[in-house]
């Protein structure tokens, strides 16, 4: 998405730009109530003369300018004058994953015509000489204008005289001003010209400027220096060595003698403007380099050269020298990671949807043509690079992530340029994997068993329990709970997972004791990026037998003869091994506990 809005410059701060949430209408994508808890987030403050140029209402999405505006100094001389920016639309405390929004903001700087044409220096000296030709030019200093070109100088104007203005375009869209011999001049007559030039501005109304030009007109040579070229070209490599000859002008005088010894020299506006860059030889019109050349600062030179000969009264004659300086592939492509975090890293979280926005790359290759195109890759598959603009693109997850089997990522973008010497950059990024409670606790055995003598003290300890999580923090810590019916016969530590009796057990009463135990992680709530997600905790249950071994607790009791009957009635005469009776006696106790023998 992207939106762009117009802004004239020099208006107050605080002046309302636009609304997001209105101009995306956005009430079509999302309901009221999601509206409401939209948060909007610069993710690239938009800076303007080293400050804040934008301010950005984090609820409502309204844009307002956050200082003043000069236009002239954020994008000097430019046809078009664009702050851009991007801006984060994601929803506050969701429930559910949804999409981050990224919206380009493109902020259109109009100009006004608060500059006027300017000259420097505003007065100059020349000369010419008095038999000079007609259509013989001088160069002249022209005007700079601070105002876009729609509000920059439009023409040039000046006083009649002898002279007439020329003034052309060069081939780097500046201009080349001369003026113009238009009579036959007579120093006896008339030895100086005082002409006023004007630049005139394409404002409404339009601004001027002005240079007092002070003309001598000597008495010269008859024969002046002419160069074997009209004009001089010459390209050369932007890196080029400083000291390396690039051009040598020639202009040939047919005097003798000084009168037709040539020695060559910049002109003033060319020496004062380029004389860092560039010196020639006087004597043999060479022209070499003094500084490293840059052609993403400077495509073209326009220099004027000029030659006179020794003899008295010389005329200087002036040719223009265009030197192009050519691209070559001395920049690697500049990344940037922009992410939700101050520090230099990501998190996504472990159930996020493939496609989850992670980052943002910007690159910018300040090289031109195919040295200044690049393609980008990251070193893991289980992300991914989609384009949004030209130099931006967004880092997406493009598989599902499982925090427990690897919680971080190392990646690297490698972004390599198309020169024919190509170059490379690469910048790291660590991705933290968010834990969500996604995994249950885990007994190390389906079941427990355990055995207690009966009448063993209260309190004593049974077994130890334990159930792993492979979540993190919260989500994998565990406790341990019995269930209810059972509490008043059992206790388990929360924390340790100890299993005690809270009685004195009875074999008598029960054998056996059969309960659930559940083990249960503490999670409940996750935080990615600002947002909050409530999960349900996650339980496991596992079956525990307790066994009462018995002990010889119980003394043998009679159950025939009866205790308050023990007289028994024998027939006289009764033979010997006659059986009188059976005695009968019972033991709650098991086993040989339980076990009888009768004594007389």
């Amino acid at each position: 998405k992207e939106l762009v809005y117009n802004v004239e410059e020099e208006t107050a701060t605080g002046t309302y730009i636009g609304n997001i949430t209105k101009d995306l209408s956005l009430n079509q994508f999302y309901s009221p109530e999601v509206i409401t808890r939209l948060s909007f987030t610069f993710l690239d403050k938009p800076v303007c003369e080293n400050k804040t140029c934008f301010n950005l209402n984090n609820e409502t999405g309204e844009i307002s300018t956050a200082c003043r505006l000069d236009r002239d100094k954020i994008c000097p001389k430019a046809k078009e004058c664009f702050i851009e920016f991007n801006v984060a639309i994601q929803p506050l405390n969701q429930t559910q994953n949804m999409k981050i929004k990224i919206v380009k903001i493109k902020i259109h700087i109009n100009d006004i015509n608060d500059n006027e044409p300017v000259f420097s220096p505003k007065t100059i000296q020349c000369s010419i000489a008095e038999n000079a030709d007609v259509n013989t030019g001088t160069a002249i200093p022209t005007a700079t204008d601070h105002d876009s070109p729609e509000n920059g100088i439009r023409e040039y104007c000046d006083s009649q005289t002898k002279f007439k203005l020329q003034c052309k375009t060069t081939v780097d869209g500046g201009s080349d001003l001369r003026l113009i011999l238009t009579d036959k001049l007579d120093r006896e007559t008339k030895d100086c010209y005082l002409l006023t030039v004007l630049a005139v501005d394409g404002g409404t109304p339009s601004k001027t400027g002005s240079i007092l030009i002070n003309i001598t007109v000597l008495d010269a040579n008859d024969n002046s220096p002419v160069f074997e070229n009209s004009s001089y070209a010459v390209r050369v490599p932007e890196n080029t060595p400083v000291g390396a000859p690039i051009l040598t002008v020639k202009a040939n005088d047919i005097d003798t003698g000084l009168n037709g010894q040539v020695t060559y020299e910049f002109e003033k506006f060319t020496e004062t403007k380029y004389g860092s860059f560039f010196s020639i030889k006087p004597e043999k019109g060479q022209i070499y380099l003094k500084n490293n050349l840059d052609y993403e600062e400077t495509k073209t030179f326009q220099l004027y050269v000029s030659a006179r000969d020794k003899g008295p009264d010389a005329i200087a004659v002036i040719v223009s020298v265009e030197v192009i300086v050519q691209d070559v592939n001395d920049h690697s492509p500049q990344i940037e990671v922009k992410t939700f975090s101050n520090e230099k890293s990501a998190s996504v979280r472990e159930d996020a949807e493939i496609g989850t926005f992670v980052a943002l790359l910007s690159v910018i290759d300040n090289d031109s043509g195919p040295n200044g195109k690049f393609s980008c890759e990251v070193n893991d598959m289980t992300f991914k690079l989609n384009e949004v603009y030209v130099t931006e693109l967004k880092v997406l997850t493009a598989r599902t992530l499982d925090r427990e089997n690897q919680e971080s990522y190392d990646l690297t973008f490698s972004c390599v340029d198309h020169g024919v010497e190509p170059l490379t950059s690469t910048v790291p990024l660590k991705v933290k994997v968010e834990d969500v409670n996604d995994n249950d606790p885990k007994f190390g055995v389906n079941s427990y068993v355990a055995s207690i003598r009966e009448n063993s003290p209260v309190g004593a300890l049974l077994f130890s329990v334990h159930a792993s999580d492979p979540d993190e923090g919260d989500n994998g810590r565990v406790t341990y709970h019995v269930d209810e019916d059972v509490r008043g016969l059992i206790s388990v530590d929360e924390r340790t997972g100890s299993i005690r009796s809270l009685v004195s057990f009875d074999y008598e009463q029960f054998h056996e004791l059969n309960f659930n135990l559940t083990a249960k992680d503490n999670g409940n709530e996750t935080t990615t990026n600002h947002l909050v997600e409530f999960h349900q905790q996650q339980t496991a249950t596992t079956l525990v037998t307790i066994r009462i071994a018995d002990v010889n607790d119980n003394r043998p009791y009679f159950v025939y003869p009866a205790s308050e009957n023990q007289t028994l009635i024998i027939p006289s005469k009764t033979p010997s091994g006659y059986v009188i009776t059976t005695i009968q006696a019972e033991d709650a106790d098991l086993g040989a506990n339980g076990d009888i023998v009768y004594q007389i």
